[in-house]
C-alpha cells in the first residue's frame, strides 16, 4: 500500500507539472496570437484613417478648386476686375460680391475662406484703391495680409512670382510650439482682359 501512495503522489507531481508546462504554453501561444492579431488590426486601422483622410482632403481640394473656377469664370467678378471708374468700381463689388456667394460650396463641412483682389493697387482719377472682397465683407490688402499671416516681403515675393509665372502659389503656416500645420492658402492669378486679379 505503501508502494502505491508513492506511485500516485509521483503520478501527481507529473501530471500537475504537464499541467503547468501546457498551460504556460498556452499562455505563451495564444499571447503571440494576440499580440499578432491587435498588431494587424492596428495596422489595419492606421491604413483606414490614412484613407479616409486622403479621401477627405481630395475632396476638400476639389471644392477649394471648384470655388475658384466658378469665381474665375464669375460674370460680376469680371465686371468688377474690368471696371473703368471709382463708381463702376464701387458698384460692381456688390455684384462681385454676390457672384463671390453664389461660388462658394457651403454644403459641406469644408472649413476654406475665398478672397478677390487685384494683383496691383488700383488707381482711378488719383484715388488709390486697395479692395479685397470676401464672401461677406471687404478689407483692405493690408487687413488680408495681417489675417494670413504674410509680411511685407512675402507679399513682395508673391507679387514678383504672379508677375513672372502663372503657377498658383502655396503657402503653409505651421504652428511654432507643436509644428502642427495650421492652415494653408492657396493663391491662384487669373488674367481677365489684361487686367490682373488674384483670388484667395
Amino acid at each position: 500500500m505503501h508502494f502505491r501512495g508513492t506511485y500516485q503522489k509521483t503520478l501527481a507531481r507529473i501530471l500537475s507539472a504537464v499541467a503547468i508546462i501546457m498551460a504556460l504554453l498556452i499562455s505563451v501561444l495564444s499571447g503571440a496570437f494576440l499580440e499578432r492579431q491587435t498588431h494587424a488590426e492596428y495596422e489595419y486601422h492606421l491604413e483606414q484613417t490614412a484613407k479616409s483622410q486622403e479621401s477627405g482632403a481630395t475632396i476638400a481640394s476639389n471644392v477649394i478648386l471648384n470655388t475658384v473656377l466658378k469665381c474665375a469664370s464669375n460674370q460680376s467678378i469680371i465686371r468688377w476686375v474690368n471696371s473703368s471708374s471709382l463708381p463702376e468700381y464701387y458698384f460692381n463689388a456688390i455684384g462681385a460680391t454676390k457672384g463671390l456667394q453664389e461660388s462658394i460650396n457651403n454644403t459641406l463641412p469644408i472649413e476654406y475662406q475665398c478672397a478677390l483682389m487685384p494683383l496691383s493697387v488700383k488707381a482711378f482719377n488719383g484715388k488709390i484703391v486697395d479692395m479685397v472682397l470676401t464672401h461677406n465683407r471687404t478689407m483692405a490688402v493690408s487687413e488680408l495680409l495681417s489675417t494670413l499671416h504674410i509680411d511685407q516681403q512675402e507679399y513682395l515675393r508673391l507679387i514678383d512670382h504672379f508677375y513672372d509665372s502663372d503657377e498658383p502659389y502655396f503657402l503653409a503656416r505651421y504652428d511654432q510650439e507643436s509644428q502642427d500645420l495650421e492652415n494653408m492658402v492657396y493663391i491662384m492669378r487669373r488674367i481677365i482682359q489684361k487686367i490682373r486679379k488674384t483670388l484667395f
